[in-house]
């Protein structure tokens, strides 16, 4: 059963320690590894906010669901019918990455070195549900 949305979950396995943030959006905020006394940041670190302002794209990543890039205008075709999206990029026409980048995700498992996150999508301006 999921539990309810936390802030961020730090996971770690040798020097390396992964912080990711189930309520902005599944993203992660931090990817880093000790080496020699000094951490290393593989990833650019989530700004500051990021996390009390569910920004996800001031993290380091974040999950491209259910479409990665841009959907022209917010519409398509699929099977003769016109599917229309919210323009959730402002100023811009388009719908872009999908629906999981802006919502809360919930943690399903969670051990030392393991995270399980889902996010449940109910069928609305995108007519198919998934998870």
């Amino acid at each position: 059963m999921a539990q309810a949305p936390v802030d961020v979950v730090e996971l770690r396995a040798g020097s390396a320690t992964l912080g990711v943030s189930p309520i902005a959006g599944g993203s992660i905020t931090r990817y880093a590894s000790a080496r020699d006394g000094q951490m290393f940041e593989w990833m650019r670190p989530a700004l500051a906010d990021a996390v009390q302002t569910r920004s996800a794209g001031s993290t380091s990543s974040f999950p491209l669901v259910p479409f990665s890039n841009r959907i022209r205008d917010a519409r398509f075709r699929f099977r003769g019918r016109t599917i229309q999206l919210p323009q959730n990029f402002r100023p811009g026409p388009h719908a872009i990455h999908g629906h999981g980048w802006r919502q809360p995700w919930d943690v399903v498992s969670q051990a030392a070195t393991s995270l399980t996150l889902e996010y449940r999508h109910t069928a609305d301006a995108w007519p198919w549900a998934y998870r």
